[in-house]
């Protein structure tokens, strides 16, 4: 999903709780919602070159 000036996330991705890899670089996004932090398979989250304004402390522990 990189590259596709998103500038939210998709409110079905709080669904995909076996998600291992989420590539969402070079888009648009200002913030990380706080499911994120709860995908316990999540193993690499790529999300440079946001313009993230404060990432959750859910996710940055």
């Amino acid at each position: 999903m990189s590259r596709n000036k998103i500038s939210r996330f998709p409110d079905s991705f709080g669904n995909l709780m076996n998600l291992r890899v989420l590539s969402i670089s070079k888009n648009r996004l200002e913030t990380i919602p706080t499911y994120i932090g709860e995908m316990s398979q999540l193993q690499f989250l790529k999300i440079e070159q946001n313009p993230i304004v404060f990432p959750p402390s859910e996710i940055v522990d």
